[in-house]
């Protein structure tokens, strides 16, 4: 149209005229005129991941289309470690009514949530958003400290801790320690644990001297060390009495009793196997294992039974390193009729 000017007729068509050239530039020229250049249209917007154990990976993707009159290019980039573009990277050029198709692997190195931008380079195209999760096992020991208390030379005293997978995937470690007065008695070496499972281990303190004592179970990478405490007191203290048994002249055929006493006169555990190797002296009353917690006592009864002339001895063996061995004599004689 050509506006001319001076009438205002003229001036009122020539400024319609122009509103509906702006119109026209602005909305794609709907009035017999075609928009042209690139246009990008995306397919899904986002991806999200969801969950994923640490460890592995999961892989989703996303299209690039050009839905536009000439040809769309860019670069496909990413901003975070843990996802990355394994196909479909680096520069692309895309002709009308075609697309490219890029994939994004997740792979979570740890737990809790992550994201990431993939940018595409061209202002036509908006960046895709990806989030995942990482999951995996999650360790809980209970309880992390172990305090033994005083527990006397000799004696020992056992405790138990708990390792508990509360997380997804399977939890692994493995369970030791190097530390003298200590030991593990039950649950040592390799474990593996699914969700909810529990693996119990038995600690030992069995103080080979008196004083404070210290040491460490270690459980595995993912799980916390229990620390060890105790004290070693006082020990066991033994007590015989009498110490030797003289059964005197005993005639040949005949027997002859004697007793003696065992008292834990410390502290702590007085254990002991009470025996005999001779032939002529038998234990009747006290024989094998005993037990004696402090101020306890073990009577031991011993028969004398002579089988010829003359002295005769015997050690009864206590049978711990607290002890010493009750020496017996006695003297076998022969009775004239």
């Amino acid at each position: 149209m050509i506006c001319k000017i001076p009438t205002a007729r003229r001036l009122a068509g020539c400024a319609t005229a122009l509103l509906l050239a702006a119109i026209c530039l602005t909305l794609g020229c709907e009035f017999g005129m075609e928009a042209t250049g690139p246009e990008c249209s995306l397919s899904p917007g986002s991806l999200v991941f969801g969950n994923v154990a640490v460890g592995s990976s999961s892989s989703l993707s996303f299209s690039i289309e050009n839905v536009g009159t000439e040809t769309l290019t860019g670069y496909v980039t990413e901003d975070a470690s843990d996802f990355g573009v394994t196909s479909g990277g680096g520069t692309f050029s895309v002709a009308p009514g075609a697309s490219h198709s890029v994939t994004v692997r997740f792979s979570p190195a740890v737990r809790g949530d992550s994201s990431c931008n993939v940018q595409l380079g061209n202002t036509r195209c908006t960046s895709i958003r990806c989030t995942g999760t990482g999951t995996g096992p999650v360790c809980d020991v209970d309880p992390t400290e172990i305090d033994f208390g005083t527990v006397p030379v000799g004696s020992f005293l056992d405790r138990t801790f708990n390792i508990r997978n509360v997380g997804e995937g399977t939890l692994t470690g493995d369970v030791s320690e190097s530390y003298p007065h200590f030991s593990i008695v039950g649950g040592e070496g390799y474990f593996s644990l699914i969700l909810g499972q529990t693996h119990t281990v038995t600690v030992r303190f069995e103080p080979a001297t008196t004083g404070e004592k210290s040491g460490a179970v270690t459980t595995g990478v993912n799980c916390s060390a229990v620390s060890l405490e105790g004290v070693g007191g006082e020990g066991p203290e033994c007590q015989v009495t009498p110490g030797e048994l003289s059964f005197g002249n005993v005639a040949i055929g005949s027997e002859a009793f004697r007793m003696f006493e065992i008292e834990n006169v410390g502290a702590g555990i007085l254990s002991g196997y009470v025996s005999a190797s001779c032939s002529v002296y038998t234990v009747t009353e006290g024989m094998g294992a005993f037990s004696l917690e402090a101020g306890e006592v073990h009577g031991v009864t011993v028969r004398f039974v002579p089988t010829s002339e003359g002295l005769a001895t015997c050690d009864i063996a206590i049978g711990t390193e607290y002890c010493s061995d009750v020496h017996c004599s006695g003297n076998g004689y022969v009775t004239w009729k």
